[in-house]
């Protein structure tokens, strides 16, 4: 067996790389879909409570937006 070939471990270590970086990228995906959802919810509720009278509509208005 003779020593370790200098490109091999090179390559070993950019196949390293490129599959922490994938997994980065699958769990910022993951936490994008709900922020996503959460996002577009809150925007049809703000066109919906627009629609509404202002003088007689009683809400509840939380903290955080």
């Amino acid at each position: 067996m003779g020593a370790p070939q200098p490109h091999a471990f090179a390559e070993l270590q950019s196949r390293e790389k490129r599959n922490g970086t994938q997994q980065k990228v699958k769990l910022a995906d993951l936490q994008i879909d709900p922020l996503t959802g959460m996002k577009k919810h809150a925007n049809l509720t703000r066109a919906e409570i627009k629609t509404l009278p202002d003088n007689n509509t009683h809400m509840y208005e939380g903290g955080c937006v």
